[in-house]
């Protein structure tokens, strides 16, 4: 079977496949970074980006899904998968219902007078009838026809409930309609609404694939569709006008609440480790598009809401209701396409579009608010990201079906597009207008969000904290707590087995490369005949042993143990590690081989007697072979030393400890970002920084490992990535501060140069651009989203300009914020709205702005003790001086002429570059003719020498 499905393996697949089995197989391509990229790039269309980059994001869920086991996944799943269950009997409950109240009204028997005896409603009988239609019309025909007919109707004053009864020539059961009015509504009102301006609106609610022709199915499911207390009239009005209004509504909604969720990063109160990931939601493309789709539709301008408000407010409360309801039952999850149609039901995706995407949008805004309470999980984000992208993957999927439908009915399908559904699929069709719209400020009407009260607010969060845990703490001290449970017991056990009692210390190393996970400690509190009990920790949990001794030799006994981490268990999930080896009493060491429960082994281990804390004096085996008695007498000075210092709480053994703290943090974060980021040559480990980490690691107390292994983590999510974008002088991912050119930057901000920190004072070209350290520059030091990039780029401008005239008036006294000496170019001028406003007017004598020096800016650590200046506020660099306006024209001659020069200069220098090449090509072709003509010459003589002896 499995060969079987081989051989529909597609041409891709085979190829990756190849690639695969070239790379030493799947397990080595899941172990091996490098190998792991080269497949992630081969995939390509999801996992890389416009310049062939890896995204760090999708390589970490691609090895997040390879290492999953199948089981858990599953396990996992099976809940999520009971909850679509859940939906679907419910859809099928409700459209029984539906069929139930449906058929009480109507008898239907197989008639052949024509296709107009299968339509349900009576008005549309009646035209369908009269038309003489067959199994489908023209949309617009048809369209054009009910308006006629009602108009006429309602302008007769004929239109009542009624019930007509048919009869096939053989005596068929009788079929009765659905009456065209509901109850005694008066349908007049809606006479506004239905006229030939709103033709294309209710030809598209008819209309629902889009194939211009309407057939007696989409009639049907049209008038079944609509709310039970509305008349068909009331139902074509909603699609007249109400959807419009309706829609334009939770457009604005949406709009505010995107531009909350973009000012929460901005907020003093959020803690520094939320913003990366919340920059990681805001930064995906999806956002951007739902801003695309929002900001597309047309703007509704009827000024008669009040009628409006009447009659369709409550429809569309319902509505909302209904999509909550059953976004809560699948827990706000929506995992892929099939998910999303049991939400939405039935119909085109627009139909039920915005309300959905202000309902999950605002759901995120509320795990957004949550940033300020504490550290956030950095996985809490990704579900919503992905429902995101799921719903927007089937606004995809309906765009193509449209233009694929549109490009049959005319040439210019854009324009086509343009018009349905109000314009929402414009932007997203039509990048070039996209970029200018979504770039722009936010347009949308003063919206206010209805308050969340203190009781519903309470429900999201208990939701959210139902599936998973919202909050999260970073670091981890509990082992210290902890390691008290690794105390000798001072039972000394039975006296066959006693010299395996205590605490033990050592190393579980791996195959591959003989990296270990840090220092272990084990402490074997009970002996029982052959069997064992213990706990202990390493730096990623506590843990308990339990094991035997299975058989005893001269020299020592096999063992064999089983590990299992205490907050896995608590979890209700049975993982962990079993460990086989042999303890020798001579040597009082315990080594052999572990690996997973029920599993290959994956490493060997080694451990013995030896205090965990001595580990980091002990000599190596070079140290030892060349003077034993020096290495020992070392081993047991520095031992006692550390002792003491410890005891007493000395100033250097603190010290000691910080140092080698934060080196290690120092070395593991610049480790952690090199597996997953593209790094700068400068930046990346050398192979000493690789051995003093490695060192570190297995001397480290599990307590410290544990506690600085979440530091790391800590330090390594508080980093600013600016995702996607990459260094155009060293093409490194950039991680920290952004310097982006604004002399090389095109007007609608899609092409620039990008520098990382330590490109900053470089030159660097890309296809368009030769940037210049002398440009002016944007220094950003957090992440820069596209929504207010065009917006944080003028005022940039307008700062440098403002900056360059204080800095050029001989009046202004101005000084560095940090080091407070005056301030000539080229500098640095903050432009956040914290710091003071410079001065732009005629008298600057009273200009204030944060201006810092070259110097002071150059530093690793700046301190600002002047101004509300900080070191996350964005800069603009001053270069050089704009002339004052008695000598502009002089100043801009003299500028013009360096530049000649400058120019002139590069021309002859190329120039003589070009002449020497020249020369050099002149003397090899003449020494390569000379060489031909010799060889001419030669053979010329030597044929007339032989016609003259002949």
């Amino acid at each position: 079977m499995l060969s079987l499905f081989r051989l529909l393996d597609s041409p891709r697949e085979k190829e990756i496949m190849e690639l695969v089995r070239a790379n030493g197989g799947a397990k080595e391509c899941m172990e091996n970074d490098a190998v792991l990229k080269k497949l992630a790039a081969a995939k390509a269309s999801h996992v890389t980006d416009s310049k062939g980059f890896v995204d760090p994001v999708k390589l970490g869920e691609i090895r997040k899904d390879l290492k999953e086991d199948i089981e858990d996944a599953l396990k996992n799943n099976y809940a999520l998968f009971e909850k679509k269950m859940a939906l679907q009997r419910q859809d099928f409950v409700d459209d029984v219902d539906k069929s139930v109240v449906r058929e009480s009204d109507r008898v239907i028997s197989a008639l052949k007078s024509g296709p107009h005896d299968r339509v349900v409603d009576k008005d549309l009988h009646d035209i369908w009838k009269e038309m003489g239609w067959k199994s489908s019309v023209k949309a617009r025909h048809f369209v054009l026809a009910v308006h006629d007919h009602f108009i006429q109707k309602l302008g007769d004053n004929t239109a009542q409930d009624h019930l007509e009864t048919h009869s096939d020539n053989g005596g068929g059961t009788e079929i009765s309609f659905v009456t065209g009015k509901a109850g005694d509504e008066d349908d007049s009102w809606t006479l506004q609404y239905i006229n030939l301006v709103r033709v294309p609106a209710i030809l598209e609610a008819f209309d629902d694939d889009g194939s211009g022709f309407i057939n007696v199915v989409e009639v049907n499911d049209f008038t079944s569709s609509r709310p039970k207390d509305w008349s068909l009239l009331h139902w074509i009005a909603y699609w007249a006008e109400g959807w419009h209004y309706t829609i334009w509504g939770y457009r604005n909604k949406i709009l505010s609440i995107l531009s909350e969720m973009y000012g929460v990063v901005d907020k003093k109160n959020v803690h520094p480790a939320n913003r990366s990931v919340i920059d990681l939601y805001l930064s995906s493309p999806t956002l951007e598009q739902v801003e695309r789709l929002t900001k597309s539709v047309t703007p509704y301008t009827e000024q008669n809401i009040a009628i409006l408000e009447e009659k369709f407010r409550v429809y569309a409360n319902e509505r909302e209701e209904r999509l909550k309801n059953k976004l809560e039952t699948v827990d706000w999850n929506i995992d892929g396409l099939d998910t999303l149609s049991l939400i939405t039901g039935r119909g085109r995706i627009e139909q039920n579009l915005f309300p959905l995407l202000y309902l999950v949008l605002r759901r995120h805004l509320s795990i957004l608010r949550l940033a300020s309470e504490d550290t956030l999980d950095p996985t809490v984000l990704e579900v919503p990201a992905e429902s995101i992208s799921t719903i927007m993957d089937a606004v995809s999927l309906r765009m193509k079906h449209l233009l694929a439908v549109l490009k049959m009915r005319g040439s210019d399908t854009s324009a086509l597009l343009g018009n349905v559904a109000f314009g929402m699929f414009k932007l997203l069709n039509d990048p070039t207008l996209a970029k200018d719209e979504v770039l722009a400020e936010d347009e949308a009407e003063e919206v206010i969000l209805p308050d969340i009260s203190e009781e519903e607010t309470k429900a999201e969060l208990e939701s959210i904290n139902k599936n998973g845990s919202v909050f999260t703490f970073l670091t981890d001290p509990d082992g210290y707590e902890e390691v008290d449970k690794l105390e000798f017991d001072e039972d000394a056990g039975s006296e066959e087995h006693g010299s395996l009692h205590g605490v033990w210390t050592g190393h579980c190393s791996y195959d591959e490369d003989g990296h270990t996970d840090g220092l272990m400690q084990i402490n074997i509190a009970h002996l029982e005949g052959n069997t064992f009990e213990g706990t202990g920790m390493d730096r990623v949990d506590s843990f308990s042993i339990d094991g035997e001794i299975t058989t005893t030799t001269a020299n020592g006994h096999e063992l064999t143990f089983k590990m299992g981490y205490h907050s896995l268990r608590e979890e209700g999930t049975e993982f962990g590690f079993e460990f086989k080896g042999t303890f020798d009493t001579s040597t009082l060491e315990v080594k052999g081989v572990w690996g997973a429960l029920d599993d290959d082994a994956i490493g060997t281990f080694l451990i013995t007697r030896r205090p965990a804390f001595a580990r980091r004096f002990l000599y190596n085996q070079q140290e030892f072979s060349k003077n034993r008695a020096h290495a020992r007498w070392r081993f047991a000075l520095d031992t006692v030393r550390h002792q003491v210092r410890q005891q007493l709480w000395s100033k250097s053994y603190f010290e000691e400890r910080m140092v080698m703290k934060k080196r290690y943090i120092h070395l593991r974060v610049r480790a952690d970002i090199e597996k997953l980021y593209s790094v700068n040559p400068a930046n990346q480990l050398t192979a000493s920084d690789v051995i003093e980490m490695k060192r570190i690691e297995r001397v480290l107390l599990p307590p410290d490992g544990r506690y600085y292994e979440s530091l790391a983590m800590l330090a390594t999510q508080m980093l600013c990535i600016h995702r996607k974008i990459y260094c155009d002088g060293c093409y490194a991912s950039i991680i920290g501060s952004r310097l982006i050119c604004l002399d090389c930057m095109t007007a609608d901000l899609s092409n620039e140069i990008d520098m990382c920190e330590l490109c900053i004072d470089n030159t660097a070209s890309n296809d368009s651009f030769k940037h210049h350290p002398s440009h002016d520059s944007l220094l950003v030091f957090r992440t820069l989203h596209n929504r207010k990039k065009k917006a944080t780029i003028e005022i940039a401008k307008e700062f440098i300009t403002a900056g360059k005239e204080v800095l050029g008036d001989s009046d202004n006294e101005v000084e560095c914020v940090s080091c407070g000496c005056p301030v000539e170019m080229p500098c640095w001028l903050c432009i956040d709205t914290e710091c003071a406003v410079v001065n732009t007017s005629a008298d600057h004598s009273g200009a204030e702005g944060a201006f810092i020096c070259a110097a002071c800016q150059s530093k690793k650590d700046p301190t600002y003790t002047k101004n509300s200046h900080t070191a996350t506020h964005p800069l603009v660099r001053l270069s050089h001086p704009v002339a004052s306006k008695k000598n502009t024209v002089e100043g801009t001659i003299d500028s013009l002429h360096s530049r000649f020069t400058e120019d002139m200069a590069d021309v002859r220098t190329r120039i003589g570059t070009l002449e020497e090449t020249i020369k050099s090509y002149e003397v090899a072709v003449n020494k390569r003719l000379g060489e031909i003509i010799g060889s001419y010459e030669a053979m010329v003589d030597q044929r007339i020498t032989t016609l003259e002896d002949k």
